[in-house]
Parts: C-alpha cells; sequence; structure tokens
C-alpha cells in the first residue's frame, strides 16, 4: 500500500468481479458507439472544414466529452480520503458528484460533468451515501 494511504481506515470496501462481469456488453456497447461517434465527428469536421477543424474536433471531444472507456475496478475500498483500487487511488474532493444506478448496481463518480470511475457494487445505495458523506466533509 502506498505510504500516505497507511493509517488510513477502510469505512467499505468490495469484490464485484460477478457484478463487472454480469454488466460487461453494456459497458462494451457504450465504448464502441462513442467511439464510432467521435470518429465519425473528426471525419466530417476535416471533410467538411479542413485539416485544421480535424485537430481542433479532435481536442474538443479529448477535453470536453465523455471518455470512451471509464476505469471500472474489479475490487476496492473506501477510506476517508480515497477510493483505492489496484495500485491507482482516487482523492475524494469536493469537487465530486456521485451518481447512483440502481438497475446496474453500480455508481458513478463524476468530476465537473465527465464520469471519472465506475464502482459496482452489492451494495450500491450504501456505498452511494458513504462516498456522499465522505466528499461533503
Amino acid at each position: 500500500m502506498n505510504s500516505r494511504l497507511e493509517g488510513e481506515n477502510i469505512i467499505y470496501e468490495d469484490e464485484v468481479s460477478d457484478l463487472k462481469f454480469r454488466d460487461r456488453f453494456n459497458r462494451l456497447r457504450r465504448t464502441i458507439g462513442l467511439i464510432i461517434l467521435y470518429i465519425l465527428m473528426i471525419v466530417l469536421a476535416g471533410y467538411m472544414l479542413g485539416i485544421i477543424a480535424l485537430f481542433l474536433t479532435w481536442i474538443i471531444i479529448t477535453a470536453l466529452f465523455p471518455k470512451a472507456s471509464i476505469p471500472t475496478p474489479d475490487s476496492y475500498k473506501i477510506t476517508e480520503k480515497y477510493v483505492i483500487y489496484g495500485r491507482r487511488t482516487l482523492r475524494l474532493g469536493k469537487g465530486l458528484k456521485i451518481k447512483l444506478d440502481l438497475e446496474r448496481m453500480r455508481v458513478l463518480i463524476i468530476s465537473r460533468y465527465i464520469a471519472i470511475l465506475q464502482l459496482y457494487s452489492h451494495n450500491p445505495e450504501q456505498l452511494k451515501s458513504i462516498l456522499d458523506n465522505l466528499i461533503h466533509i
């Protein structure tokens, strides 16, 4: 574990490879759909407005549009300040928003208007409540 995370109390943890496996086709469909949309936007801009528009469209897509793929860990731990997944951490701060999706048993962590982390959970309502409380501290 990272040295800055030592001493952190684990508030919630879950192993969700079963939920992630069950929802894999929805994630794949979203990723493929967004990639196709982005390619069409770039090609149309390049065709209609030239090579400079092609590069500008690419910059706009990477800066403003949702990511084609959202990190989705198989297991994770929630502490008072971080979401720890694999070797990566996400610091919980006031700029984040939490969105609950009960149908797919997941919670999205959103920065501004772009989802940055997707957490499946066997108890998504409890996870959302914990994250909401930690973000607003």
